[in-house]
């Protein structure tokens, strides 16, 4: 597993939530959302961390 200092987390959600603005509701393929869904959990447990679970659990695929 990779470790992540605190402006690697950063930009790692931004990137993740720029990734859900820019795929349309209904579009996101179900192996990218486990792939951000490992994601999340390899950066931890943090607030940024949470916001972009909750916005990929909640998105359909």
């Amino acid at each position: 597993m990779v470790g992540f200092g605190g402006r690697d987390i950063d930009g790692a959600v931004a990137l993740g939530m720029s990734v859900l603005e820019a795929v349309p509701e209904g579009s996101l393929r179900a192996n990218t959302r486990q792939r951000m869904l490992r994601l999340v959990t390899e950066i931890g447990e943090g607030a940024a961390a949470h916001g972009l679970a909750e916005a990929v659990r909640s998105r359909r695929v």
